[in-house]
């Protein structure tokens, strides 16, 4: 029945009144699309980072966190002086460094430690009698089994 009060209060005349000599109108429509557009800048905290890997300027970046998700981040100004001659040199951040959040959920990052097969099958072998720190231990301190 809601749905059906809703649909005829569409039907009815959303003007109120006018205000600058008709050029702007005052209207009941509900506006609450409005709050999701608010809350995609909502963030819970601001951290200071770097995007350090394999980047040699390791500029320093403002990260906008959400419920534990990078939300965006922008460039941080707060840089020291360095001498007082040169000119100030923010803010620093290049295309690479702007879209790093990206890379932090991609499926193309590597989140596991890389392992040869050969060295993988000689592990999975001790592993079936020792525990995998005692295996991975044994057989970093054999220099035959470390060098396959």
């Amino acid at each position: 029945m809601s749905h059906l009060l809703d649909r005829l209060n569409f039907l009815q005349s959303k003007e109120l009144e006018t205000f600058s000599n008709g050029h702007g109108q005052v209207t009941r429509e509900n506006r609450d699309w409005e709050d999701t557009y608010r809350n995609r800048w909502r963030h819970d905290k601001v951290v200071r980072s770097t995007h350090g890997v394999n980047c040699t300027g390791s500029c320093s970046w403002k990260i906008y966190v959400k419920s534990g998700i990078v939300a965006w981040e922008t460039q941080q100004t707060g840089y020291p002086r360095t001498r007082p001659d040169l000119p100030n040199h923010e803010p620093r951040g290049c295309a690479r460094g702007a879209s790093y959040s990206w890379y932090l959920y991609s499926a193309n990052r590597v989140k596991n430690p890389l392992v040869r097969g050969r060295l993988m099958k000689i592990w999975r072998k001790m592993r079936a009698t020792m525990s995998p720190i005692d295996a991975w231990t044994k057989l970093q301190n054999d220099p035959i089994l470390r060098a396959s």
